[in-house]
């Protein structure tokens, strides 16, 4: 009569019994130990395919060559197999091979960006919704069509141009050093820190100048916005966040040039260097302003001298006061016609900062309309200064009120030609 429990033995080596039925057990019991871990399995009968012989035997087999099978419980065995038969349905219907550790390796990464509690399931049903309504499109890309779609836009005759020359190249030359700055990203990849990040590159210069590169990459985004490059909810994060915020600029002095200084430049200039000086000192006209204008404007209607809304930084007309003294630096040049400037505003202003350094007068930024308005306002007051200049009361009254005295304004406005010069400037 064999002994019980039998021994099972892999190369002389026992690594399992077989425990035979009893009174409390009817069945016969598999028992092994497998990382410390001991292990027991019933079947109904000894011998035969389904037997507890033939387990035993191919178990101390497995157990030899090192597989962990034999550590799995019925249930745990049940469930590896299930998730077998699911990846088999998954690769079937969608042509992808996806393994049981890549399942759950995928399932638990994802789970620890999500909060707790949140449904994996829930979430990418929602991505799958954003990435439906979010076009691919790279930050480089992107750039270059704004810029495109900016371009073209040329004023028909006698019409301003929608975007200024100079702030298009700009605006140009900022965005091209932002998308170069994330060559290979999306636009749907930036963030907050991506745009304080290259912001930072220009805390040496103003604040005005970073602003203007911040006003930029707003207008941008914006568009991409529109363009469904970027999501609305990113959108709106990046537009408020503390990187797109406006800094507060510094409150600077505002400069103007002193009679005198305004009669050396004067008496010294000829031409168009002549007229817009006298155009900004007298009659109150931004520089760009008095560039666009023809000659026969300037005399055009006695009294004062249209500036329409096609011209005006505002895009409204106001009508510059012809007063004695811009009547006469203006008298030579009664019978000229054509633009009064026909080249670009960079070197009328190159021509005039040569001019005013050969007369030994310092820079003023905009000295000569911040002079017509400051003198203007001793003189004129807020209401009829604000008509003059189009700018509105409560910017005069909070920027120019008390710059100046009476008798420096009485002076300015009465800058008269010499004789000799004015009748030089008659010839053309």
């Amino acid at each position: 009569m064999s002994k019980w429990p039998k021994p099972v033995k892999y190369r002389k080596k026992i690594l399992a019994m077989i425990y035979r039925p009893g009174k409390a057990r009817p069945s016969y019991r598999v028992a092994w130990t497998v990382g410390g871990k001991r292990q027991m399995k019933s079947f109904p009968t000894y011998s035969g395919e389904h037997g507890a012989k033939k387990f035993a035997e191919d178990l101390v087999a497995d157990i030899a060559k090192g597989s962990h099978a034999p550590l799995l419980t019925s249930k745990q065995a049940q469930e590896a197999f299930n998730i077998i038969d699911l990846l088999v349905e998954y690769k079937q219907s969608s042509g992808r091979h996806v393994s049981p550790l890549e399942a759950v390796s995928a399932f638990i990464a994802a789970s620890k960006l999500l909060p707790e509690n949140a449904s994996l399931t829930e979430a990418a049903r929602v991505f799958a919704q954003t990435l439906g309504t979010v076009k691919t499109k790279l930050i480089t890309d992107a750039v270059s069509d704004f810029i495109q779609s900016r371009k073209g836009k040329e004023p028909k005759p006698g019409e301003r141009a929608r975007l200024s020359p100079v702030y298009a190249r700009n605006v140009e030359s900022w965005l091209t050093k932002f998308g170069n700055a994330y060559t290979g990203y999306q636009v749907s990849d930036l963030t907050a820190e991506l745009i304080e990040l290259y912001l930072a590159n220009f805390k040496d210069l103003s604040e005005k100048a970073r602003n203007d590169r911040r006003g930029a990459i707003g207008m941008w985004l914006r568009w991409c916005g529109r363009k469904e490059f970027i999501d609305t909810k990113q959108l709106e994060k990046l537009l408020v966040c503390d990187a797109m915020r406006t800094e507060l600029l510094p409150e600077g002095k505002i400069a103007f040039y002193t009679p005198d200084e305004l009669k050396k430049i004067l008496d010294a200039s000829k031409d168009a260097l002549r007229a817009v000086t006298a155009l900004e000192a007298f009659g109150g006209a931004r520089l760009q302003e008095a560039l666009r204008l023809q000659w026969e404007d300037l005399s055009r209607s006695p009294g004062h001298i249209e500036i329409s809304g096609t011209f005006a930084k505002t895009r409204k007309r106001r009508l510059l006061e012809v007063g004695q003294a811009l009547a006469e630096w203006l008298a030579p040049f009664k019978d000229r016609k054509g633009p009064i400037w026909a080249g670009p505003v960079n070197s009328f202003i190159t021509e005039w900062a040569r001019l005013r350094d050969e007369v030994e007068v310092p820079s003023k930024r905009n000295g000569l309309r911040h002079g017509f308005v400051s003198y203007s306002y001793i003189l004129r007051g807020e209401i009829e200064t604000s008509a003059l200049a189009g700018t509105s009361p409560q910017i005069l009254h909070a920027n120019y009120r008390g710059l100046a005295t009476r008798a420096e304004a009485d002076a300015w406005f009465k800058v008269k030609p010499k004789q000799e010069i004015a009748a030089k400037n008659t010839k053309v």
